[in-house]
């Protein structure tokens, strides 16, 4: 870059990007129940199905990993910061207790859709955004 050239400022990515992130990653490519990750033929499928929290871990990661909220991996903060949204909301709205895996408990309901979850997600993030003074 030239000196003389004015820099972008740094993009502060929010709970609400990365949880309307997961929601078009899982219209895009699927949603599972029981598992992070549904690839049908392993090792095929580079953006598998997923689950709410694999999907989350998608938006923040950007690839599959087994444990998004490790702190080695980059993007961790972002996925604690989705998760404890979505979570919060979850609570706050009645559709989750205050368990531990209740995340887990709410995208695995049998009568759970993929059009719930992603209007769920959609609408956390638009709450935060509210709150926050965020979104477009």
């Amino acid at each position: 870059m030239h000196p003389t050239q004015k820099q972008a400022p740094p993009v502060e990515v929010t709970p609400a990007d990365t949880l309307r992130a997961a929601a078009i990653y899982l219209n895009r490519h699927g949603w599972t129940q029981r598992d992070y990750y549904f690839n049908p033929e392993p090792g095929e499928d580079l953006l598998p199905a997923a689950c709410a929290l694999g999907a989350i871990g998608m938006a923040a990661h950007g690839r599959e990993t087994d444990w998004p909220d490790d702190q080695r991996n980059p993007g961790a903060a972002e996925f604690r910061s989705a998760r404890r949204l979505l979570l919060d909301y979850l609570r706050r709205s009645g559709q989750a207790s205050r368990q531990a895996h209740a995340i887990s408990d709410w995208n695995d309901d049998p009568n759970q859709t993929l059009e719930a979850v992603t209007a769920t997600l959609t609408a956390a993030a638009d709450e935060w955004d509210r709150i926050h003074g965020g979104g477009a």
